[in-house]
């Protein structure tokens, strides 16, 4: 094959590897020269190749995109958490997954659960990334908005779920997390003072650029282990904020946005809220106290358990699952035998 001539040196367009090191760079640009990147290197694409480019998920996607062969003590699976910032893939990586299950299991029956039901279908069904959009033209479900449905050609079918409806929902889990009367968090509001004054982003953009210094100053209290955190996962949560300045500014607006009044116009369906509930809370973090767990609990009835994980700071859930995932699966078989 006769090599793509691009801006990025050495490409050989059937190269799944050299296109990935392609598009990590492109990801590193502004928005202006990506989009003008972009333009001079698809200009020629015929449509069908396009369309080939955009169905070759599993070959472009990132690592933390893909779901796992087998979970941590090499058993099956059953809940595959992703936990990522602002771009990093998640809705992509979702849908994704929900086409691959549906299209492989006829008949299949799937939740999509969100805050509302506006927010489900603009994001995962009818979003940039959502389950319309990753289907191409063949294969594609049709969407019955009345219905809250979606419906694959095989059988399969998707059903949308809302918080905002709690009868509907099976179960409902908490980890460390924001809470009404903690927002910003008291060791978090220097941070939203930067921001409120125009300083965090330049000053972030500039430490983006050593991401094992950005690494430290993010994420040094939410890791116990910071060392052991994959790069790729690090640059995930920062590039999507700090990768230029334009989107630094936007995460600026967006922490001085945080007003805790929001969280305290929710508390009322809080209190009316019976689906089983549960609370599982790492001791060590910084940001979130545990005495915001028993706060959770003594606010929503349907509390069943407080779980508290000693020294787990705020991502745990990343780095150690498995003192979460045995909880869950308990939580889940004892709702199951409830309905």
């Amino acid at each position: 094959m006769i090599p793509h001539k691009t801006r990025f040196p050495a490409i050989l367009t059937r190269s799944v590897t050299s296109l990935r090191d392609a598009l990590t760079r492109l990801s590193m640009l502004d928005e202006t020269s990506a989009a003008q990147a972009i333009a001079e290197n698809t200009n020629d694409w015929r449509p069908a190749e396009i369309e080939n480019y955009l169905a070759s998920f599993t070959d472009l996607a990132h690592r933390h995109q893909l779901p796992p062969e087998r979970a941590d003590s090499g058993a099956d699976w059953n809940a595959w958490l992703v936990l990522g910032g602002r771009g990093a893939g998640k809705t992509r990586a979702g849908a994704e997954w929900v086409r691959q299950f549906a299209s492989e299991q006829p008949g299949a029956r799937i939740a999509l659960v969100g805050e509302s039901e506006h927010e489900v279908r603009a994001v995962m069904v009818e979003g940039e990334s959502g389950l319309l959009a990753v289907h191409g033209r063949r294969g594609r479900p049709e969407w019955l908005p009345t219905l809250r449905l979606l419906r694959w050609p095989n059988g399969a079918v998707a059903q949308v779920f809302a918080a905002r409806h709690p009868e509907r929902l099976a179960t409902l889990t908490f980890t460390n997390c924001d809470t009404a009367g903690n927002l910003p968090p008291e060791d978090f509001k220097p941070t939203v003072e930067l921001a409120r004054a125009g300083d965090l982003a330049p000053t972030a953009v500039a430490l983006f650029a050593d991401l094992d210094a950005a690494a430290k100053v993010a994420f040094g209290n939410g890791y116990e282990h910071l060392d052991r955190v994959d790069p790729a996962v690090i640059r995930s949560y920062l590039g999507p904020c700090f990768g230029s300045l334009e989107r630094a500014r936007e995460f600026e607006r967006l922490l001085t946005a945080m007003d805790d009044a929001d969280l305290e116009a929710v508390t009322p369906r809080l209190r009316e809220l019976t689906v089983p509930t549960l609370i599982v809370w790492g001791t060590g973090d910084a940001f979130f106290d545990v005495s915001w767990a028993y706060r959770l609990r003594d606010t929503i009835p349907g509390t069943t358990q407080v779980v508290t994980v000693d020294g787990a700071r705020l991502f745990f859930p990343d780095e150690r699952a498995m003192d979460l995932v045995p909880h869950l699966e308990q939580h889940w078989a004892a709702a199951a035998v409830r309905a």
